[in-house]
């Protein structure tokens, strides 16, 4: 059984193999809680443009394309300018990358799955 800390919520908030004194409390290997805790440490994908833009059909990549071109958001040159170069790292929790995905029509579960798919795109 791991020790863990728990919040006031009863969530779990760390994951111990001793006790530590005073804050932590064992639980079974099973608790639903340990797999929530364990799930929200993990980071979320991420890929590159170039990746992203393999898993996209034309006519996504096309309106992702023009969807940038237009957005004015408080930080469009920033934007317009990161979505210039290829390379750059898109993170699926990305807010800007979720508007733009309303944008074009694109859920945020979609969102998600062509991210995790373009995760795995690799040059052969």
């Amino acid at each position: 059984m791991p020790y863990v800390t728990l919040d006031a919520n009863g969530n779990v908030t760390g994951i111990f193999a001793t006790p530590q004194p005073g804050v932590s409390q064992d639980i079974p290997d099973n608790d639903p809680r340990i797999a929530a805790f364990q799930a929200s440490q993990v980071p979320p994908p991420s890929c590159q443009l170039w990746q992203l833009q393999a898993v996209m059909t034309s006519a996504q990549w096309t309106a992702l394309t023009n969807a940038v071109a237009a957005y004015s958001g408080a930080n469009a040159a920033a934007v317009q300018s990161f979505f210039s170069h290829p390379g750059n790292v898109i993170p699926a929790d990305s807010t800007t990358v979720q508007q733009l995905g309303q944008a074009i029509g694109v859920t945020s579960a979609q969102i998600a799955s062509l991210i995790q798919q373009a995760a795995g795109v690799a040059i052969p």
